[in-house]
C-alpha cells in the first residue's frame, strides 16, 4: 500500500494543472458548505430564539378556545388560575416544576394608538417588567429611554410606530381598545422607551405596557391571555410540557387549558424545525456534488490519457485491485487536501463573519412583520460544521474517483498498450 501511495503522489505531481483544478474544486465546495451551514444555522437559531423569547416561551399555557381565536386577540378566554383564583398562583406553581426557570403572564390585545389626527393599530402587550427583563432582556432593543415600570401608565413603542405617529420619547399618546366586556376604553400613556430592534413586529406593531396597568384598562383583573414558561433551553420543552399537563389534569381538569410547546406555536416554526435543516442539508450535498463532478471528469480524462501506462502496470504484474487502489489513492489525496484546506478556510471566514454579522435587511422588508427574522444575521461556527464539510467533501471526492478507477482497473493490458 505504501508503494501505491508513493506512485499516486508522483502521478499527481506530474499533472499539476489537473491536480490543482480538482483540488480547487474540492476546496471551494468544502468552504461553501461551512459558510452556508454557518449562515443557515445562524438564521434558523436566531429566528427560533426570537420566537421563543418574544412570543411562545418554551411552553405556553393558554385556553383551548383561545387558541382557535388567537388571531382575533380575543379576551374572552383568559388564563385566570386553576380554579379562577388568578393567574399568579398558577405561574408560581409552574415555576416550581423541575427544569423550569421562569413562568410569567402576558396579556395581548388589539389597540389603536392616537396622537392628534394620526392613528395606527398595534398589538398591546401587558408584561411583568421584572420577569420580562430577566428572561427576554427587552431593554437590549431600546435605544432611547427605558423599559416600562410596574404600576406606571407608560408605554414602550417601536421606532417606526413612533415615526408614523410623530412621537418622541417623553410624549403622551392615547391608547384605545375594547375591554374584556366589549366596551370601548381609552387612556393616555407616556412613551418612556423606543424599540429599535430591526424586527418589524417590535419596531412597527407592538406597544408594551405594565401588566397590572393593562389588566385595569381591560377590566381583566387576575387574568392574562397566556402564561409563558421557560426552561434552560428548547430541549427541555417536551419534559416541561408533560409536567405542566399532568399538573393541569390534576388541578384544573375541566378548565380547558393547553400546554403548547414552542415548536407547535405556529406553522412557520414547525416548518423550520421539521423541514428547513433537512432541505439545507440537501443543498450542502448538491454543492459538494458539483465539486466532485470536476474530479469525476478529471479522472475520466486521466484514465483515457494514461491507458498505455495502465497497460504497462498490468504487464508488470499489477492486479486489477492494485490499479483500482492506485486511482482511488489519487482521488483520496486530492479529496483529503482539498477538504482539509476548504473546511479550514470556510471555518475561518465563518468565524470572522460571526463577529461582524451580515446585513440581511433588504430580504426582511418584504416579509410579514409576524416573521421574527433578524435583519443582521450572525453565522454560527462549530466543530460539527467543519467536520461535516470535511467528511462530506472527502467522501464525495473518493466516490467521484471510484467510477474512473474501476474503468482503469478493468482495462485489458494488451488493449491498453495498443492504444498508443
Amino acid at each position: 500500500m505504501a508503494n501505491l501511495l508513493r506512485i499516486a503522489w508522483r502521478n499527481l505531481l506530474r499533472s499539476r494543472a489537473r491536480t490543482l483544478l480538482s483540488l480547487g474544486a474540492v476546496l471551494i465546495g468544502a468552504a461553501v458548505v461551512v459558510l452556508f451551514k454557518g449562515f443557515t444555522d445562524g438564521m434558523i437559531n436566531t429566528t427560533l430564539q426570537n420566537y421563543i423569547e418574544l412570543s411562545s416561551g418554551h411552553v405556553r399555557v393558554i385556553k383551548e378556545e383561545y387558541r382557535k381565536k388567537e388571531r382575533l386577540l380575543t379576551l374572552s378566554h383568559p388564563v385566570d388560575g386553576f380554579q379562577g383564583e388568578g393567574y399568579s398562583s398558577m405561574a408560581r406553581a409552574f415555576a416550581q416544576l423541575p427544569g423550569v426557570e421562569r413562568a410569567f403572564g402576558r396579556l395581548r390585545f388589539g389597540a389603536l394608538l392616537a396622537k392628534g389626527e394620526e392613528t395606527h393599530g398595534a398589538i398591546g402587550i401587558g408584561v411583568e417588567p421584572a420577569a420580562e427583563e430577566a428572561e427576554v432582556r427587552l431593554s437590549r432593543f431600546i435605544d432611547q429611554g427605558r423599559f416600562v415600570r410596574e404600576g406606571q401608565k407608560e408605554l414602550v413603542l417601536g421606532r417606526v410606530l413612533l415615526e408614523k405617529l410623530g412621537l418622541r420619547v417623553g410624549d403622551k399618546v392615547t391608547l384605545v381598545c375594547n375591554d374584556s366586556f366589549g366596551s370601548l376604553r381609552a387612556a393616555t400613556y407616556t412613551v418612556v422607551g423606543r424599540l429599535n430592534s430591526g424586527l418589524r413586529l417590535l419596531d412597527e406593531g407592538v406597544a408594551y405596557l405594565p401588566l397590572d396597568v393593562a389588566q385595569n384598562l381591560l377590566r381583566l383583573e387576575g387574568g392574562v391571555t397566556e402564561i409563558v414558561v421557560y426552561g434552560e433551553d428548547e430541549r427541555d420543552a417536551e419534559r416541561i410540557q408533560k409536567a405542566i399537563q399532568a399538573m393541569l389534569h390534576e388541578k384544573a381538569p375541566d378548565r380547558g387549558y393547553l400546554a403548547v410547546p414552542w415548536h407547535e406555536h405556529n406553522a412557520f416554526i414547525s416548518y423550520l424545525v421539521s423541514n428547513a435543516r433537512a432541505i439545507y442539508f440537501l443543498i450542502y450535498a448538491f454543492v459538494v456534488l458539483l465539486a466532485s463532478f470536476v474530479i469525476f471528469n478529471t479522472f475520466l480524462m486521466i484514465v483515457n490519457e494514461r491507458k498505455r501506462e495502465i497497460g504497462l502496470l498490468g504487464a508488470m504484474g499489477f492486479t486489477q485491485k492494485e490499479i483500482l487502489y492506485l486511482f482511488l489513492a489519487e482521488a483520496a489525496i486530492i479529496g483529503l487536501a482539498g477538504s482539509l484546506a476548504g473546511a479550514t478556510a470556510g471555518g475561518l471566514i465563518t468565524w470572522w463573519l460571526s463577529s461582524i454579522g451580515l446585513d440581511m435587511s433588504v430580504y426582511a422588508t418584504g416579509m410579514s412583520r409576524e416573521v421574527l427574522f433578524s435583519p443582521v444575521m450572525y453565522p454560527e461556527i462549530s466543530a460539527g460544521s467543519v467536520l461535516l464539510a470535511f467528511f462530506l467533501s472527502w467522501g464525495a471526492s473518493v466516490l467521484a474517483g471510484a467510477i474512473p478507477a474501476r474503468q482503469a482497473a478493468r482495462l485489458d493490458p494488451t488493449q491498453a498498450l495498443r492504444s498508443l
